[in-house]
């Protein structure tokens, strides 16, 4: 008996690769305390820009905080204001969001450049239950959105390219 295995249309791969990725990385975003030292320091951050409604300058303790770009502490702030206050899980969604923009970036740019579904969904798979890269979706770090846009950035690059050169 042969078995044969159809290939998944896209839009179903993606849903069940979002449906996984959903499942891994905002499951238990609220069943620890922020951990120290940059989880509090960086909810803290967005708790003061919440607070004071400044958002252009960053501050911890009143005092301006310039180490990191702000645009996590923006997506931590509106997510914030959407919950009430800048929680843990609110801290913590904007990681979660950007490695589920991760995983689908991958099974996108894998699925542009082999055209082949199966590397495609391999691909976002090893990405998603990568040790690493599962721990920084749930935990309060630059990193994670950092990586995305980068990942993005290189798939707008490889897909604005013409059809006939060479994707080296």
């Amino acid at each position: 008996m042969k078995i044969q295995i159809k290939p998944l249309n896209t839009p179903t791969a993606l849903l069940l690769l979002f449906t996984f990725g959903c499942l891994l990385f905002f499951t238990n975003l609220h069943h620890r305390d922020l951990w120290a030292p940059d989880e509090p320091r960086f909810a803290q951050v967005a708790r003061e820009m919440l607070n004071s409604k400044n958002l252009l300058i960053p501050h911890v303790n009143q005092q301006p905080y310039l180490n990191k770009p702000p645009l996590y502490f923006w997506t931590e702030t509106a997510f914030g204001t959407l919950r009430g206050d800048v929680d843990e899980v609110a801290a913590r969604l904007p990681s979660a969001l950007a490695a589920l923009a991760g995983i689908l970036l991958t099974y996108y740019l894998s699925y542009y450049l082999f055209h082949c579904q199966l590397s495609a969904i391999l691909s976002a798979l090893i990405l998603a239950t990568s040790y690493r890269y599962l721990w920084q979706a749930q935990y309060v770090m630059v990193d994670t959105l950092f990586s995305t846009l980068v990942l993005a950035s290189i798939t707008l690059f490889y897909t604005s390219l013409p059809p006939n050169q060479p994707h080296t």
